[in-house]
């Protein structure tokens, strides 16, 4: 969805401030999404690589030996890996937060404050690491520089203020407000269950050892590092534990969320490599070590996931139903539907109502004669509250056309149905 609101931006402007898509990440990425899905990878690739290259600087700022290896650490954590071949906003937030930090570790505190201002319209979760930024300012004393961290809403606010006539549309409008939402809640410690699709073991392993490094006298590290990596990423994984714990903020137990802050933890598995191999006496033994570790982070994605990255269960039940829409000639219809795979195969304008109209209960009222109903058992009943039922005891007004499953037994495989409103 991510990269539909973006691609289609030009399209439509009011998509530049869509809360929920996150007007940042949208601004920088629809020039990129105009080349079609493969342009939205591409700039997921390019803000990794770019990362990795910042998340070795800031190693090397703060001195840390071994900061050869920290790139590596960051692009290929399990999580981190699978999602920059995405639409998805972490690897840009990843870039944004690393840049900022190692702006901040070399002392450049305004511009820092400015880029890290932006960090909240990429993902909501900014606004959770902005006071660590205002921390180290307010430890420094530099109390004007404080200002620069409010740029982004400004900026936002104000622009904003002209489409929707409300200063504070950042704050009313927000899509995560209320307590709890439709997703339901689970474990406090789902996260820390998930660690080896998150980090996989060899980095958990030197995640702890680096965590622990943090409490020796060997490990000479600066407030920055302590504050902005360690309690940055500490303070954003508990963060989305309690979220999950507690059902709240559209929370729905994601663990690609982790990814955004791969980059921070790789900078302490490095502080774990380099405590590890402090014990190594012998150069021949640090090697293999050395040789050992970075080939079982290099092959831990490979082994979790398969690339190229094929459909999961509702990707491909809906490409075959798309596909056989096409076939029956009906895709010059008006659509119905909720979920990106349906617009994206059938390469509607989801955001053109004409084109497609979301397959809300009220929306669905407002459907006329010819149009075309897609209801999919995930987002129609979930988010659409939208039942089956109303098409299928509805039969004077809906004619069932054909019925999709994904294959298996049990009665919560994944399906679609397909209406024609009469």
């Amino acid at each position: 969805m991510h990269f539909l609101i973006a691609k289609y931006s030009f399209k439509h402007p009011e998509l530049f401030l869509h809360h929920w898509g996150k007007p940042f990440f949208t601004l920088i990425s629809s020039p990129f999404a105009q080349f079609g899905f493969v342009g939205i990878a591409l700039f997921n690739t390019l803000c990794a690589t770019l990362t990795g290259f910042i998340i070795y600087r800031i190693c090397k700022q703060l001195q840390t030996a071994n900061e050869w290896i920290a790139p590596l650490f960051a692009l290929f954590t399990p999580i981190y890996y699978v999602v920059i071949i995405s639409g998805l906003t972490e690897i840009f937030f990843g870039l944004i937060l690393s840049a900022s930090v190692l702006l901040f570790v070399k002392k450049y505190y305004r511009i820092g404050s400015i880029l890290i201002s932006f960090l909240p319209f990429i993902r909501s979760e900014g606004y959770i690491l902005l006071p660590l930024f205002a921390f180290i300012l307010i430890y420094n004393k530099n109390w004007k520089k404080l200002f620069f961290l409010g740029t982004g809403f400004i900026i936002y606010s104000t622009v904003g203020y002209f489409y929707f006539h409300d200063l504070f549309w950042v704050i009313s409008q927000n899509p995560y407000n209320g307590a709890r939402d439709i997703y339901g809640s689970g474990s406090l410690f789902w996260f820390i269950s998930k660690n080896e699709f998150l980090l996989g073991t060899p980095l958990v392993v030197l995640l702890g050892l680096g965590f622990f490094s943090y409490l020796t006298r060997s490990n000479n590290s600066s407030l920055e590092e302590k504050i902005l990596i360690v309690c940055g990423f500490s303070i954003y994984f508990i963060a989305h534990s309690i979220f999950w714990w507690k059902g709240i903020f559209g929370s729905l137990g994601l663990i690609r969320v982790i990814a955004a802050v791969a980059p921070l933890s790789a900078i302490i598995a490095l502080r774990g490599f380099n405590l590890l191999i402090s014990y190594c006496r012998n150069n021949l033994l640090k090697k293999i070590i050395t040789g050992l570790i970075s080939w079982l982070v290099l092959f831990i994605p490979f082994k979790q996931h398969q690339f190229p990255r094929p459909l999961d269960n509702e990707g491909t039940v809906t490409k075959e139903t798309a596909d056989w829409i096409k076939e029956a000639e009906l895709n010059n219809r008006r659509a119905f539907a909720l979920g990106p795979y349906i617009s994206f195969f059938l390469d509607k304008d989801p955001f053109n109502s004409e084109e497609m109209m979301g397959l809300w209960r009220s929306g669905v009222e407002n459907s006329r004669k010819g149009d075309i109903i897609i209801w999919d058992s995930h987002f129609a009943p979930l988010e659409g509250r939208v039942p089956l039922n109303i098409f299928i005891e509805n039969s004077s007004s809906y004619k069932f056309l054909k019925k999709f499953r994904e294959n298996g037994s049990g009665e919560k495989l994944f399906e679609i149905y397909v209406f024609e409103r009469l």
